[in-house]
């Protein structure tokens, strides 16, 4: 599934887009006779169709999850996990997820603090468990 505004990656040369690897935004999806995706980058936008748009491109993850670690916390195992812009801490059944603000620098110790008081809070009851 693709939206106006995706990032997505060039994986073969293209007439007027030979730079593979290159990153592209989606900006628009046209619809008509033949459905058509514009796509824009540094140095010129274009447009194709789906079918190409799906032979030349691919959709950039734009922050992947790393997997679950163990961290080990004033006597208690939590596990987290990390995409450099959330942190997600769990403690057995309990879930919680921290994100940081865009003009902020990410910092895990600061989204596992926060994590941490939520993952609190829900085994108080203050707040809800889902």
């Amino acid at each position: 599934m693709i939206f106006t505004g995706d990032r997505v990656r060039l994986i073969k040369a293209i007439p007027g887009f030979d730079k593979v690897g290159e990153v592209f935004q989606v900006a628009g999806i046209l619809s008509g006779e033949i459905d058509m995706i514009q796509i824009s980058c540094g140095y010129g936008t274009g447009v194709a169709s789906c079918d190409e748009f799906d032979n030349y491109f691919s959709k950039v993850r734009a922050h992947p999850w790393s997997a679950w670690e163990n961290v080990h916390i004033n006597g208690t195992i939590y596990q987290y996990r990390t995409n450099g812009k959330r942190v997600s801490l769990r403690h057995g059944a309990i879930k919680t997820s921290a994100s940081c603000h865009p003009l902020d620098s990410f910092s895990l110790e600061e989204g596992i603090k926060v994590c941490l008081a939520r993952i609190s809070a829900k085994e108080a009851g203050t707040i809800g468990r889902n």
